[in-house]
Order: structure tokens, then C-alpha cells, then sequence
């Protein structure tokens, strides 16, 4: 939490942290919802192809016309390999239910000079102070 919002008080509860976000119109998507390790395996055809399957089926989620989006929809993607994967995956553009169609470009990736996420960069994308 300290990495959105390092002014403020830090609140381990994490249904606090979860509405502060939220509050913020910040969604968290996780492009591959399986528990493992991905280490030394980003650059493998293999993951490519799982990370298009699951974009396929998130892509259909985030379509669902249920979901009100906000008209200032901003994205950032967390990690390098997986951010230009996910980039390809949905061929530079995500389209919503609400017909917005975002622009997905590498700029987008929050990562610092290390290749790690950088809570900075993430802050910038999103336009959190």
C-alpha cells in the first residue's frame, strides 16, 4: 500500500488497502491466475501460448456489460516479458465493454531500469500523487 499512497498512514488491513484502491478507480488483473513459479520460462513458446489462452478468457471478462468503466480507463501492465507478451496478445489494443478501446503500448510496463516494477512508475500511469 505504501507504494501507492507512501504520504499516507499504512493500514495492514487489507480490506482498507483494497478500498482505498478501489476508491482510486485502480483495478488489479492478474493475466495468469495460476499459483507458480514463471522464472526462466517467460521466453518459452509454451508461455506465450498459455498467456493467449488466458488473455482469450479475460478479454471476455473485461467485456462483460455488467462492468461499469470509468471514462479515464488507465492501464499498466507490472512485469517486462509478460507486459509485451500480454501487448501482443491483444495486438496493442484492449476493448471494453463499453466500446472504449484502450491503447496497449510498452510504455505501459511500470518497470524500472532493473526490470523490476517500479511502484514510481506505477504511480505515474495512474496518476497518483
Amino acid at each position: 500500500m505504501e507504494d501507492f499512497f507512501p504520504s499516507d498512514a499504512i493500514d495492514n488491513n487489507i480490506n482498507i488497502c483494497l478500498k482505498k484502491l478501489a476508491k482510486e478507480q485502480f483495478l488489479l488483473i492478474d493475466s495468469l491466475p495460476f499459483a507458480m513459479d514463471y522464472t526462466n520460462k517467460r521466453k518459452h513458446p509454451k508461455y506465450f501460448e498459455l498467456l493467449k489462452s488466458c488473455s482469450d478468457y479475460l478479454l471476455l471478462k473485461l467485456q462483460n456489460p455488467k462492468i461499469k468503466w470509468s471514462e479515464n480507463v488507465k492501464v499498466a501492465l507490472a512485469f517486462k516479458l509478460n507486459g509485451e507478451k500480454l501487448i501482443e496478445a491483444f495486438q496493442n489494443r484492449l476493448r471494453l465493454s463499453t466500446g472504449q478501446v484502450l491503447k496497449l503500448e510498452n510504455t505501459q510496463i511500470a518497470i524500472d531500469g532493473s526490470n523490476y516494477t517500479s511502484s514510481k512508475n506505477l504511480r505515474e500511469i495512474f496518476g497518483i500523487k
